[in-house]
C-alpha cells in the first residue's frame, strides 16, 4: 500500500483562490502531476510515516488515495473532487454518490496527523452512511490500525481514534439537542442531509468550529424546497474560493440500472429526488415574478412630474423593520424605487433613517402595530392601517405583476428597482406552505418581511378579485 502526499498538517486553503479558472476545475484530465494553489502532489510514502509521521509531514495525496481504495469517481463526482472551495454544497438525486464523494474527499484529512472531523446529521442513522465509506476505506481496504473504534448501529456509536492523533465521529443535529455540537475544534465537517436540518445547526454550531484551523465543509444532501442549504448554495453560484454549489441528477451515476419514470411520482418528488433540483410543494409563491422582466432601473421616477409617491412599512425588531418606497404614474402603474431593510434596530433609528428622503409621500401604509405607529406619529410620520388579508393580498400583487402596460420599463404594471435587493430576493424565494391542498393558501411565514410590506402597498389601493389569481 502506498500513500501519497499533499496537504499541509493543518488543512489550509489560501484566501486567494481562482476555483473558476482553476486548470482542474473544467474538463477531467488527471490531476496528478499538476501545482495546485502551492500544493505539490508529491512521491510515495510508507505506511509508517503515516502512523510515526515527520514534523514535516505534508498529507496525503487525494488522488492517489483513490487509487488505493478502488474509487473510481463518475464526472459528477470528479467536478466535485475538484473543487477547491472550502464550503461545497451537493445537491443531487437519491442514490447519486453524495455520501460516498463525501466520505472520500475528508479521508485524505482523516490520513494527515492530528485532525479532527465530524459526520453531523439529523439522526445517527443518516449519519452512519457517510462512516460505513470512511469505516470500509481505512479500516477494512487498507487496514489502517487504531486506538478506539465503534460502529455500533443500534446504540448510535460511531467514533474512530488513529495513531496519528486523528478522530471521526457522527453527531445529530437534533433540535433541542444541538449542544453536543459545541467545543471540538474541527478540520472538516459532513452535513449529511444537511437540508433536513435547522439552519442553526451550522451558523450557530458549526461554523466557528471550523475557524480556528480554517476547515473545510461538504454539505451533502437531496434537495429540500427553498430552505437555507438552497440560499447557502447561492453563495457558490459562480463558484468562489469559499463556496461551490453542484447539482446532480441520479441518472448521471452509471451504476444505477433503474431509471424512475417522472409519472411514477409527482413533479416535485422527481426534480428533488431524481434531477437533484431544489422545488416545493406548491411551488414559489410568486411564479409569476421574473427578475428578467420586472427588475428594470426605475429611480428616473422621483424626476417626473404628476407622479404621486408612497411608503409601506412592515413592523419589526427581531424580524426585519422594512419599508418600501414607490411611485405611481398617471395610469396607476407601479415603481418600487427604493428600500430599508433593518434588524435589532429601535423605531427612532427607522424613522430618523426615513426622514432623511425628502419627496413628497401622499401616503404611508402600515401593519397595525399600534405603539410603533404612534412612535412615527411623534416624530411627524402620519401612517394608515394596511389591508391585511394575506390571500387577496397576494392576489393583488400577482394580478399586478402578470397585467401589461407598454409604458413602463418593464411593459407590466410593477418595476422594481435593483437596489430593492431583500424584495427581489423574496419574491424569488417565498414557497407556498407545504402540505396545503390548496395552492392559493398562505406561503410560510418566514422571512417574507418586504413582500408583507409590498403586499400593504399594493393591496391597500386596489380591487381584488376580478382575475380569479
Amino acid at each position: 500500500m502506498s500513500l501519497l502526499l499533499p496537504l499541509p498538517s493543518k488543512l489550509v486553503i489560501p484566501d486567494e483562490l481562482d476555483v473558476v479558472n482553476h486548470p482542474l476545475h473544467h474538463g477531467y484530465a488527471d490531476p496528478v502531476g499538476h501545482k495546485v494553489a502551492g500544493h505539490v502532489y508529491q512521491h510515495p510514502i510508507r505506511q509508517d510515516l503515516i502512523i510515526n509521521p515527520p514534523p514535516d509531514f505534508g498529507g496525503v495525496d487525494k488522488w492517489k488515495h483513490f487509487e488505493s481504495i478502488g474509487y473510481t469517481p463518475h464526472p459528477g463526482q470528479l467536478a466535485f473532487h475538484r473543487s477547491l472551495a472550502r464550503f461545497r454544497i451537493t445537491f443531487a438525486g437519491s442514490r447519486w454518490g453524495k455520501s460516498c464523494s463525501a466520505a472520500r474527499e475528508v479521508e485524505p484529512i482523516i490520513l494527515t496527523p492530528n485532525t479532527n472531523g465530524w459526520i453531523v446529521a439529523p439522526t445517527y442513522q443518516l449519519g452512519e452512511k457517510e462512516f460505513r465509506y470512511i469505516w470500509h476505506d481505512l479500516i477494512e481496504v487498507l487496514g489502517l490500525p487504531t486506538l478506539e473504534a465503534s460502529y455500533n448501529v443500534r446504540q448510535g456509536n460511531f467514533f474512530l481514534r488513529f495513531p496519528w492523533g486523528s478522530t471521526v465521529e457522527v453527531k445529530t443535529a437534533k433540535v433541542g439537542q444541538m449542544s453536543n455540537l459545541l467545543g471540538e475544534e474541527l478540520d472538516w465537517v459532513i452535513m449529511a442531509e444537511a437540508a433536513e436540518m435547522h439552519s442553526s445547526a451550522w451558523a450557530r454550531y458549526l461554523r466557528m468550529r471550523l475557524h480556528t484551523r480554517k476547515g473545510i465543509a461538504v454539505f451533502s444532501t437531496s434537495p429540500k424546497g427553498f430552505g437555507w442549504v438552497y440560499k447557502k448554495a447561492k453563495l457558490g453560484n459562480p463558484p468562489n474560493s469559499k463556496w461551490h454549489a453542484f447539482y446532480g441528477d441520479s441518472r448521471d451515476n452509471p451504476h444505477n440500472i433503474d431509471d424512475p419514470d417522472e409519472d411514477e411520482m409527482t413533479k416535485e418528488d422527481y426534480n428533488e429526488q431524481v434531477k437533484g433540483i431544489p422545488d416545493a410543494r406548491g411551488g414559489r409563491c410568486f411564479q409569476e415574478f421574473s427578475r428578467a422582466i420586472h427588475v428594470k432601473p426605475c429611480r428616473f421616477v422621483l424626476r417626473k412630474r404628476g407622479y404621486r409617491y408612497y411608503r409601506c412599512v412592515d413592523f419589526g425588531y427581531t424580524n426585519p423593520f422594512v419599508c418600501l418606497w414607490y411611485a405611481k404614474d398617471h395610469d396607476g402603474n407601479y415603481y418600487f424605487y427604493r428600500e430599508y431593510y433593518k434588524k435589532k434596530e429601535l423605531i427612532d433609528t427607522h424613522i430618523k433613517h426615513i426622514k432623511g428622503f425628502r419627496e413628497r409621500i401622499e401616503t404611508t401604509w402600515a401593519d397595525h402595530d399600534a405603539k410603533d405607529r404612534r412612535a412615527m406619529w411623534d416624530k411627524g410620520i402620519d401612517t394608515r392601517n394596511a389591508k391585511k388579508d394575506i390571500e387577496d393580498g397576494i392576489r393583488s400583487v400577482k394580478r399586478m405583476f402578470l397585467a401589461k402596460h407598454p409604458h413602463t420599463p418593464s411593459h407590466r404594471r410593477i418595476t422594481i428597482d435593483p437596489s430593492c435587493v431583500e424584495l427581489i430576493r423574496t419574491l424569488e424565494d417565498v414557497v407556498w406552505q407545504e402540505g396545503r391542498e390548496n395552492v392559493k393558501e398562505i406561503y410560510v411565514d418566514s422571512d417574507n418581511d418586504p413582500l408583507d410590506a409590498m403586499r400593504y402597498g399594493v393591496h391597500s389601493e386596489e380591487n381584488v378579485g376580478a382575475w380569479g389569481i
